[in-house]
């Protein structure tokens, strides 16, 4: 592998470090809003935060499963 290639996997993971680092600020931004919210509310954000985790990590299940490692 060239350096070029390897400059862009390197530049693929730190997007998805990003990704997470925006996720935990907004999940931290959420925490005091939401205290003053009804649970029907709290929930409706809950799922939509469960949601946008899951794609952010989506990646990494389909890693597991090209090289055969399955997470127990």
């Amino acid at each position: 592998m060239d350096d070029l290639e390897g400059e862009k996997l390197d530049t693929g993971k730190f997007l998805d470090l990003d990704d997470l680092e925006q996720m935990m600020s907004e999940i931290g931004n959420m925490r005091a809003s939401l205290r003053l919210m009804p649970d029907f509310q709290r929930r409706e954000m809950a799922a939509k935060l469960a949601m946008k985790m899951a794609s952010v990590f989506e990646g990494e299940s389909d890693d597991e499963e090209k090289s055969g490692y399955k997470r127990r």
